[in-house]
């Protein structure tokens, strides 16, 4: 449905628990590789490798008539079939659509890629895995760290994508130097936050 929706009408699709941290003005045809250790370098840009067969969809924006998305459109009606669950439509099928889109017929994994329809972000720029860090990797849920290892975390992210295997069921506990929530929180939803002990 998302896809539709972002082929009719053009847009953002963002999933409830992503916050923003920087101006998406200039995402335009977005997606992001879903991948959880991904390390931006100084300049924000790629550090390491990237493999993953999954382009993420909790995070993505296509103007509306996308060629790409079209395409992702039709593989999903050729290839979709009653029961599949919400992954096999999602990350894989999406991965294997950019890569026929772009001409990749024998490539596996997603790599970062700039087209006027089509952008394959590295994970950084929408940040996903919330929890995993570059070494050293502090357990953001039941150790204190310096708050500036936060701020490092998220320099060259536009999004964070809060839930996650590892965080979804993960207590706020309102010490910024114990969890990226009580971090996150005064900065970016004060009035939420300041009404953190009524929920």
């Amino acid at each position: 449905m998302r896809a539709s929706l972002l082929y009719k009408y053009g847009g953002f699709y963002l999933d409830n628990d992503v916050l923003t941290l920087k101006d998406l003005t200039g995402i335009r045809n977005s997606l992001v590789i879903d991948y959880r250790y991904s390390v931006p370098s100084q300049t924000c840009e790629l550090q390491n490798e990237e493999k993953s067969n999954m382009l993420n969809q909790g995070s993505m924006h296509f103007e509306k008539g996308n060629p790409f998305l079209f395409e992702y459109l039709k593989i999903l009606n050729k290839d979709y079939r009653h029961g599949m669950t919400w992954i096999e439509t999602g990350p894989p099928l999406m991965n294997k659509a950019a890569n026929l889109f772009l001409g990749r017929n024998n490539q596996h994994d997603s790599i970062p890629v700039r087209t006027p329809d089509l952008t394959i972000f590295p994970s950084f720029v929408f940040r996903i895995y919330m929890p995993n860090l570059p070494p050293p990797s502090p357990k953001l849920f039941d150790v204190n760290v310096n708050t500036s290892v936060f701020d490092e975390f998220m320099r060259c992210s536009y999004l964070i994508h809060l839930s996650g295997p590892w965080s979804k069921n993960s207590a706020v506990d309102g010490n910024p130097r114990h969890d990226i929530y009580s971090y996150l929180g005064p900065k970016i939803c004060p009035t939420s936050f300041s009404h953190l002990n009524v929920f």
